[in-house]
């Protein structure tokens, strides 16, 4: 059966289930944890857990299915995540980024004290929100839609999310391939705010966006001065040098690697603008003993080829990943930096 129809018949059932008495032995929880099996098999991958939920104690007015990162959270409570959420009438869904809404009941992010008014607590994360969006708003391969799950705007759910999709379920246009097409965006996204603010979500202050991320490498280049014993300028929202990308970019010649006849635009006299790109991806610096930060995994990329490696079909780019790899294994090795492709595939998948 098509994912689709597995949701069609769990909106259906849940309806009827939801009237009695709580419990876990009914069709609706077979039904959504079946939807979790589907969507399990279309990430494939083992860095997140996936818990559906229909309510605890009272059948919920908004079931779900949470994907979790096991490196940032283990509840929908904490941290930030991945779901898809039912609205009250059980027609409308939705695909999300969400923060959990119990850590802003005991830490102000701004203060670092304890706040209990809800009004409070609302301001906060509609405040985080906006922040986290910013990060990943150049990214975005769909419209972006409010969520609105019951006729109360100020449910946590509501005001917790960080981007959304919206979809109907008597949409007779919706399919199981736009569903998995929509998720692979929304991991992706998800793994760009893991690599740049880890588990750190309360105490994140959006200092620089990417875009001038890579403007201030570009920047760099130009200035001589970066060869005295100046200190060197770390980004602290990235766990990334730009003096590293500087000098990756520097040892590229300031051309594309994937293909030195690519023409970006020049930002002086002499050099291209070009972008820095982390073959192995920063948000797996848990899974190595040393850096990779190093210039040995920064490939030297024009802007249109970055933009490809992270929103292109997925086919076509892990070809270009793979020539990259063979290109790069040897530099890797020398920074103890040791993994086969198949592992490396997985991290772009």
């Amino acid at each position: 059966m098509s994912l689709i129809n597995i949701i069609k018949d769990f909106l259906s059932n849940y309806k009827y289930d939801k009237k009695n008495k709580f419990s876990h032995n009914n069709e609706s929880w077979d039904l959504i944890k079946n939807i979790k099996e589907n969507l399990n098999n279309l990430i494939d991958n083992e860095g997140f857990e996936i818990k559906p939920s229909i309510g605890k104690g009272n059948f919920t007015k908004n079931p779900s299915i949470a994907i979790l990162s096991k490196q940032i959270t283990n509840t929908p409570q904490e941290g930030y995540y991945i779901i898809l959420l039912f609205a009250e009438n059980l027609e409308d869904f939705y695909l999300t980024i969400h923060q959990g809404f119990e850590q802003y009941k005991t830490k102000n992010p701004a203060t670092g004290k304890k706040t209990l008014n809800f009004k409070e607590q609302k301001q906060n994360i509609v405040n985080n929100a906006k922040k986290l969006t910013k990060i990943i708003s150049n990214d975005f391969c769909f419209k972006q839609d409010e969520v609105i799950l019951r006729n109360d705007k100020s449910h946590q759910y509501e005001v917790g999310y960080i981007c959304g999709k919206h979809y109907n379920i008597n949409d007779k246009n919706l399919s199981d391939e736009i569903i998995k097409t929509d998720l692979k965006d929304f991991i992706y996204l998800y793994r760009k705010i893991i690599s740049i603010i880890g588990n750190r979500l309360m105490e994140y202050d959006l200092t620089i966006s990417e875009d001038d991320y890579q403007k201030s490498i570009n920047d760099i280049l130009l200035k001589d001065s970066l060869k005295s014993n100046k200190k060197e300028l770390i980004i602290k929202s990235y766990p990334r040098s730009q003096k590293v990308a500087q000098e990756a970019l520097k040892n590229a010649e300031y051309r594309c690697e994937l293909d030195s006849s690519h023409f970006s635009f020049f930002k002086d006299s002499k050099n291209m603008f070009l972008e820095a790109h982390h073959l192995i991806p920063m948000e797996y610096q848990d899974e190595f003993n040393h850096s990779l930060d190093v210039p040995e995994n920064i490939i030297s990329l024009c802007p249109n080829c970055h933009r490809f490696i992270h929103h292109g079909v997925f086919e076509e780019k892990i070809k270009i990943i793979e020539k990259l790899f063979k290109k790069r294994i040897m530099d890797l090795l020398s920074k103890n930096l040791k993994l086969e492709f198949g592992e490396l595939k997985k991290y772009y998948t």
